[in-house]
């Protein structure tokens, strides 16, 4: 399984955004830390924790944060480092917002107000990968690059996994959780947004 590049860009983040030994993004399968709205997500569990959206397998969580980053693009035009994270993570939330984009943008190495190519999946993938590592607070084996990339190309299905009660990452061993199915399906194209 492949991991991010630089490891070393996640030092310190447990610091930065209040993650710890099992971070929630990690422990609810939601790599994006998506609070609850009125959207009904693609394979959220049945109950909910509160606080944060809680799905079934990481590669629900995956396509959840890819839907939502779409709707951020197509509903709010927002398509910058900066657009995006000072909604994703608003500093009125008690996030350290300007740190978590100078993070995401030096290791995607792009200005924070530029453009995003996210029609790119390699690039989108590693952009996740990114956001997804600050909010666990370290980089986590399910939410790399590689794996982002299966799930948002429909190499990897969203709920592809058998479900017992309420799984969470730490239950499963990476190659159940992002093995390759033998036919890959298409993501539904609804937009949504937290």
């Amino acid at each position: 399984m492949a991991y991010l590049d630089d490891l070393s860009l996640f030092a310190g983040d447990d610091a930065l955004m209040g993650g710890g030994q099992d971070p929630v993004s990690i422990r609810l399968n939601n790599p994006g830390a998506i609070r609850p709205s009125p959207v009904r997500w693609a394979g959220m569990s049945p109950e909910q924790p509160g606080g944060y959206v809680q799905f079934e397998t990481p590669e629900d969580g995956i396509n959840a944060m890819s839907r939502n980053l779409d709707a951020y693009g197509s509903k709010y035009g927002l398509n910058t480092i900066r657009g995006i994270i000072e909604r994703w993570a608003p500093a009125k939330d008690r996030n350290n917002t300007a740190a978590y984009i100078d993070r995401v943008a030096g290791a995607v190495n792009i200005d924070p107000d530029q453009p995003l190519p996210l029609d790119d999946p390699a690039f989108k993938a590693r952009f996740m990968a990114t956001m997804a590592g600050v909010e666990a607070g370290r980089a986590h084996g399910p939410y790399s690059a590689d794996n982002i990339e299966k799930v948002i190309t429909g190499q990897a299905m969203p709920s592809a996994r058998p479900r017992s009660s309420l799984a969470t990452c730490a239950e499963c061993s990476a190659s159940a959780t992002l093995g390759l199915p033998s036919t890959a399906r298409k993501l539904p194209t609804d937009t949504w947004d937290s």
